[in-house]
């Protein structure tokens, strides 16, 4: 039912304005189509790659709240007493959940004697499970989220304090994380430029999301091709985030490479492999290497 409601409003909408919803540019191309009536276009000059037609600025705020879910995903199936027991005294090990790739990232940031004293965000936290898990390590992490009925599951099942306010969030912050949320927010860019704001002048910007680059194109077109649509309005691409964060030390990646870790660093601007489904951008945004 919901896939129909989507393709009529996309229907309805088929002959609306294809201009950037990012920075207003008119000039785009078309990358992919699908169900005849959306189109995957790219922008000439910010670079993202956007669903058209393009959803209307409140959408987030009522899409969110009630009728985003994914199935079989513990982002948006809030487990039982039970199920959650198991989770905690598992480590959440036996979830895709698990905090365990991204703590390893951040002991690549910091030394050994920082870790206990970092501040992080947690944005788009869900319900808290990450939140949780690095708030075990000794990070202190400050979590929000949108949807207020996730956020009340986290703080009363999990303890926390997980704001669904972003004016509520502090700065100062050594990290800005985020898991696969920039291509559901309304405005990506929007969402880069709070991070800066929150962040330490040397703090990381950190983040994984669906690869839109052409190299990941290329490799897997039908894999690719599923990845956009209704739930991710944006398709964040090597592309995109080299021109976001064109002045200032950035990795980004399909998977792990500790060379190019040293070198982002280092001040130092690194794309690594492009070809996974999957990338992750680290930058310190506050931080320019080179004038505009």
């Amino acid at each position: 039912m919901r896939k129909l409601k989507y393709l009529l409003w996309a229907s309805s909408n088929y002959f609306s304005s294809s201009k950037c919803p990012i920075c207003s540019s008119n000039k785009t191309k078309v990358i992919d189509t699908k169900y005849l009536v959306t189109k995957l276009l790219e922008c000439s000059n910010c670079k993202i790659l956007f669903r058209h037609p393009v959803d209307n600025p409140n959408f987030n705020k009522i899409f969110y709240q009630e009728e985003y879910i994914e199935k079989n995903c513990l982002v948006t199936n809030l487990p039982n007493d039970e199920a959650l027991k198991k989770m905690i005294e598992t480590d959440f090990v036996e979830t895709d959940r698990n905090a365990n790739r991204i703590y390893a990232i951040i002991k690549q940031l910091y030394k050994e004697s920082e870790l206990n004293n970092l501040q992080m965000i947690d944005y788009g936290s869900s319900w808290g499970y990450i939140s949780y898990q690095l708030i075990q390590k000794g990070i202190q992490v400050e979590s929000f989220e949108i949807s207020k009925s996730r956020a009340k599951f986290g703080n009363s099942k999990l303890s926390l304090n997980i704001k669904t306010a972003e004016d509520e969030l502090t700065g100062e912050k050594d990290i800005f994380f985020s898991s696969h949320v920039i291509e559901h927010h309304p405005n990506p860019s929007d969402m880069i430029e709070n991070a800066k704001n929150l962040l330490k002048d040397n703090g990381f910007f950190y983040c994984y999301c669906p690869n839109g680059s052409e190299e990941y194109l290329k490799k897997d077109k039908k894999l690719f091709h599923l990845a956009w649509g209704q739930v991710h309005p944006f398709y964040p691409s090597k592309n995109y985030f080299s021109n976001q964060f064109k002045n200032n030390p950035y990795y980004i990646g399909s998977n792990l490479n500790p060379i190019g870790i040293k070198k982002m660093l280092n001040n130092e601007q690194y794309i690594g492999d492009l070809t996974g489904s999957e990338l992750i951008i680290i930058s310190k945004p506050n931080i320019h290497i080179k004038d505009s």
